[in-house]
């Protein structure tokens, strides 16, 4: 269940604020339905329509001439566009600030996964389907609770206008609002299927895209295309379904309330003889009245169509620490209430005030790397990947990690480098937790992976990125040596312009690029991850050979299933046998 305190949380007090603000708003556009009231009166009896008094609550208000009349009616739009505008324009923003909260959260987990669990098409999900709907919900809990202030209100103006006609309009509504339930629940049912259906779907894609070259061979794509086929469908069907069935609700609300009327007007002049003129009054408060409560069962059944959405959300929210969640929204003090078109720059030190793990300086001088007792199972497996195990990395020392597919060589690197946290036992780097050690700001680590990962840019600027502190011309120039990748520079070079997919480069330069950008940070560790696997046995062999240079000076961890790069490591670890060969 859903609490009010963690929906006050959730959508931060910048928007409390202009919550506050849009219930001031409905307030003083229910009032200014009184004074569209008073001026029916002054206007039919200015016109000479009508020759009776002006009754408003029981007061008698005095003829004036039409042009006041008139002048009246400007002053009663002026003050009711001023109030839409804060009405509307609040829960607007409540609902963009809401979005941005949940998006913010979603790229700090995006750069700090708590857990691997989470694949791409889980990101896609949330930021496509889950954020957007999750804050229409915010919105439209803040339209529902305004509306339903501001009929309230208008409702209690028709007991003081004639209280007999209120008493039979009510008992109406009960029965239309007993009928509008019944359609909203079946909207409830067919909401839960949606996000289910686009789940499906965003997975369905992330899995052909990964596997296309396979599933062509196997020629299996039509039966892959008729699954996702049958996925749009169905998230159609069900988009559909719960859509008609929410507009059936808002629109057979005053179809409805018209039949009400008729039965009112009707008793009105054969039982209660009530005045023409506060007849007339109360029969427009009525129809504002039910205009009013028709959006608002609208509302009611958006909230509903979102319900599932929301819940999704406040999950993935509460799983972020207070402090985290203050850090990480800090930014969004930029966001003004009426936005702006320009594009807002973020301070340089937005990094350092985004950090919530601050740590000093480590003395990096005895860089040992410790296992001890390390187990880890991933919430989707009940056996552990990773069970018992220890061993230790010297200072300066290289290690190679072996072992089959699913054998943990990738989990062993995300331990290592903080990424998640071992079930049982410790890793120590320098004796400090990983993701002490690496938030330090005099640590230097290189990594490089089996995908390379380069930007839009110049080669020099990809060499460059990250980098903190400034190098020389000779010092780019010896980490490409260092990686083979000199002559080809050369040939193109530093400021051959490197597009966004990454065309122009074959697979295996890009990855000697990479390697030569982590040589170039000087890093005290280096983490190569299947860096080899796009290169050919001889330039693979001249990079083992540049590595070895590195013994004593830069420690290393070289996961791969190539011999030829492990040749001259000082230990390997074998995750099948539980050997640790030196």
């Amino acid at each position: 269940m859903i609490r009010l305190k963690n929906i006050i949380y959730f959508v931060g007090r910048k928007s409390i604020f202009w919550f506050i603000i849009t219930f001031f708003s409905a307030i003083f556009l229910s009032f200014l339905e009184l004074l569209i009231v008073a001026f029916l009166q002054l206007f039919l009896v200015s016109l000479g329509l009508v020759e009776t008094k002006i009754k408003i609550l029981g007061f008698v208000i005095p003829r004036i001439d039409l042009s006041y009349v008139i002048l009246f009616l400007v002053l009663i739009g002026f003050f009711r566009i001023i109030g839409q505008i804060f009405s509307n324009h609040s829960t607007s923003f409540s609902l963009e600030y809401a979005n941005c909260r949940l998006r913010n959260l979603a790229v700090y987990d995006l750069f700090n996964q708590r857990t691997r669990d989470n694949g791409v098409s889980d990101v896609n999900f949330r930021i496509t389907e889950v954020f957007p709907k999750a804050s229409l919900f915010i919105s439209n809990i803040v339209y529902f609770s305004s509306l339903f202030l501001q009929c309230s209100i208008v409702m209690l103006l028709m007991f003081a206008t004639a209280w007999k006609e209120s008493i039979i309009g009510l008992f109406g509504i009960f029965f239309i609002g007993i009928l509008i339930l019944k359609i909203t629940k079946g909207v409830r049912k067919v909401a839960l299927q949606v996000p289910i259906e686009q789940y499906k779907l965003n997975a369905g894609i992330e899995k052909i895209s990964r596997n296309l070259l396979f599933i062509k061979i196997m020629r299996t794509q039509n039966y892959e295309q008729k699954k996702l086929a049958e996925n749009v469908i169905n998230y159609g069907l069900c988009s559909i379904r719960a859509s008609f069935l929410n507009i059936l609700s808002i629109t057979i609300s005053p179809f409805l309330g018209i039949l009400l009327l008729v039965i009112i007007i009707l008793m009105s002049q054969k039982y209660f003889h009530t005045e023409g003129m506060i007849l007339v009054s109360f029969l427009y408060l009525f129809i504002r009245f039910i205009q009013n409560l028709s959006i608002l069962f609208g509302y009611f059944s958006s909230l509903n169509l979102y319900y599932p959405q929301i819940k999704i959300a406040f999950r993935y929210f509460n799983s972020f620490h207070k402090n985290e969640i203050y850090y990480i929204n800090k930014s969004l003090d930029a966001i003004k209430f009426i936005g702006s078109n320009k594009n807002y720059i973020l301070p340089d030190k937005f990094l350092e005030i985004s950090s919530v793990n601050n740590v000093s300086n480590i003395n990096i001088k005895n860089l040992n790397i410790i296992f001890e007792n390390v187990s880890y199972s991933y919430e989707s497996y009940k056996a552990p990947l990773i069970e018992n195990l220890s061993f230790e990395i010297k200072q300066g020392s290289h290690v190679g990690i072996i072992g089959p597919s699913g054998s943990g060589k990738s989990t062993i690197l995300f331990l290592l480098l903080g990424i998640i946290k071992p079930n049982i036992g410790n890793v120590f780097i320098s004796g400090f937790l990983p993701e002490e050690f690496l938030d330090s700001p005099n640590v230097k680590v290189g990594y490089v992976g089996a995908e390379p990962f380069l930007i839009k840019g110049t080669i020099k600027d990809n060499l460059l990125y990250g980098m903190k502190e400034p190098v020389s011309a000779d010092q780019i120039w010896r980490a490409l040596e260092f990686a083979s990748m000199k002559d080809i520079v050369e040939k193109k070079s530093l400021d051959y312009m490197i597009p966004e997919d990454q065309s122009g480069l074959s697979a295996g330069q890009k990855q000697r690029l990479c390697l030569a950008r982590a040589i170039l940070h000087n890093p005290q560790l280096l983490v190569l991850d299947e860096c080899t696997s796009n290169l050919d046995e001889g330039t693979e062999y001249e990079i083992t050979s540049s590595l070895e240079r590195l013994k004593g000076i830069c420690t290393a961890i070289i996961v791969s299933h190539r011999p030829g790069i492990l040749r001259s490591v000082d230990k390997i670890v074998d995750l099948k046998s539980r050997n640790f060969e030196k």
